[in-house]
């Protein structure tokens, strides 16, 4: 059978799983047929006897196929540093830095050389940065939450970056520089693999 690991005592070797039938089988670490520990939501299967479980091994999980509308909205899943930099920030700094520019281009340069009044920047291209600021907000937490996944952590790790200059520097260097776990975690599958 095959169900999903409710919870795991690491001091007393115990854990719950929930079948596909609904109903709840304990088991103990001397059940468990993977070298790694167990963990919540690890997606198992199982022989039962009873209200127990025994010989529960590990499922590979499978990464769901990519779209865009997965990478950009869902909250699910894990992504590597590859696409965190390649497919999201990258794209992003390249249209920031291409309105900043259309915006000093179009500026009103007599207003901001000539008696110091005005803002060096077009009022179309302050209208575009905001535009383009709200509009990337949800993906921005949709990709650092698959990233925060790849890392085996909850999506609640990038409140960290509410702790000035060394939160954002601590959430930078989780998300875009270290790897992710190695093999599937509690979020998903590898997607290195």
């Amino acid at each position: 059978m095959q169900g999903r690991i409710l919870g795991y005592d690491a001091v007393t070797f115990t854990g719950a799983i929930t079948g596909h039938d609904g109903l709840r089988y304990d088991f103990t670490r001397a059940d468990w047929r993977d070298g790694r520990e167990p963990a919540v939501g690890m997606q198992v299967d199982f022989v039962q006897a009873g209200e127990r479980a025994h010989d529960v091994y590990l499922l590979a999980q499978q990464r769901p196929p990519f779209t865009w509308a997965w990478f950009l909205l869902s909250l699910d899943g894990r992504i590597s540093r590859k696409e965190f930099w390649l497919k999201y920030q990258l794209p992003l700094m390249v249209l920031y830095c291409a309105v900043g520019y259309l915006g000093i281009l179009t500026a009103d340069t007599d207003a901001a050389v000539g008696n110091g009044v005005g803002s060096g920047l077009s009022p179309v291209a302050g209208v575009l940065l905001v535009l383009l600021t709200l509009l990337s907000l949800w993906p921005g937490i949709a990709v650092q939450v698959k990233r925060c996944h790849d890392r085996n952590r909850s999506g609640w790790f990038l409140l960290i970056s509410l702790i000035p200059i060394v939160g954002n520097l601590w959430l930078l260097a989780e998300l875009g520089f270290i790897r992710g776990t190695s093999g599937d975690n509690r979020f998903g599958g590898d997607p290195l693999a």
